[in-house]
């Protein structure tokens, strides 16, 4: 049960990093991590921290959902 509620939660905080995320490639060619987790904090009131936002915007990468790259602090578009 723990692990269905840890997938769905993952799932909707990537939802919503991925509609923010897509919005901001059409205007900007980076955004540091964060900046990011300040926008979701303040936009949506998405309550999650770095270290968990960086995580799920890896998976976003590793599934082709995002085509974008990590480096360092920043991620590139």
């Amino acid at each position: 049960l723990y692990q269905l509620d840890s997938n769905c939660r993952s799932a909707f905080h990537q939802q919503i990093i991925l509609e923010i995320i897509k919005d901001i490639s059409n205007k900007e060619q980076s955004i540091s991590l964060n900046k990011l987790y300040q926008i979701l904090r303040d936009k949506s009131n998405l309550k999650i921290g770095n270290e968990i936002l960086r995580k799920e915007v890896e998976l976003l990468i590793l599934r082709d959902l995002l085509k974008c790259k990590i480096e360092g602090n920043q991620i590139i578009f």
